[in-house]
């Protein structure tokens, strides 16, 4: 198979460090389009070059970014419209 499009829902749900550091270098190198949903923030800005959070105010376009602190973790934030 040689999909144009991949539609993925938690791909890393249940999914071990190994199998998961595999499926994260099969996504970055498919040269075709992906559509991830998932609550992994990691797995997200690794593979992600836009997102979308949904909340209660809607669909949101988001900032994908990191933020270096004592430990190291992703952050994604809604662009939430002025009111």
């Amino acid at each position: 198979m040689r999909p144009d499009i991949l539609l993925l829902d938690e791909p890393t749900n249940g999914v071990d460090a190994e199998n998961g550091a595999k499926l994260r270098t099969a996504l970055l190198t498919f040269d075709g389009a992906i559509l991830l949903v998932s609550h992994d923030e990691h797995f997200v800005t690794d593979i992600a070059t836009r997102a979308m959070v949904l909340s209660a105010r809607g669909l949101h376009e988001a900032n994908i970014h990191q933020h270096l602190h004592q430990h190291h973790h992703p952050h994604i934030h809604p662009k939430l419209p002025k009111e």
